[in-house]
């Protein structure tokens, strides 16, 4: 019975290892679902998701910098002091990939550059969950 302790071992490992790579790999190929319940890649537009991003693509050429990216700018309401903006910073970072931002307590603002289309709705949910108020969110 020694030789089927491993392998109890084994699969117990990857029950758990495997919806982490399968959500990760959705994530990054764009096969994640949106609010209407389609694929984001082909939605049929019926859900503010869908009608934040349509509205991104039209104001594409207004906000393409020299290198590329998309320049997010959301008003925060609820900053006091530094930590606050490393708060934000780290969990946005943790909840986008291939993100930049940069908070100011004093401005009252949170600037993201990534270079993809994000949801502006997500960055105001991650933000107001946790715990601060987004009063606007715009694409620059």
């Amino acid at each position: 019975m020694k030789w089927f302790e491993p392998l109890i071992a084994i699969g117990a490992i990857l029950l758990v290892i495997i919806p982490i790579v399968s959500y990760f790999v959705k994530k990054k190929k764009g096969t994640l679902r949106c609010e209407c319940g389609h694929l984001r890649s082909e939605c049929v537009g019926n859900c503010k998701a869908c009608d934040d991003a349509k509205d991104l693509v039209s104001k594409y050429h207004k906000s393409r910098t020299s290198f590329d990216q998309y320049v997010y700018v959301l008003r925060v309401d609820g900053m006091k002091c530094g930590m606050c903006e490393s708060h934000i910073n780290s969990c946005l970072r943790n909840n986008f990939s291939d993100i930049k931002v940069k908070s100011s307590y004093r401005k009252k603002e949170t600037i993201v550059t990534s270079k993809n289309i994000l949801n502006l709705s997500d960055l105001s949910g991650v933000i107001e969950s946790m715990g601060y108020k987004v009063k606007d969110a715009k694409l620059r």
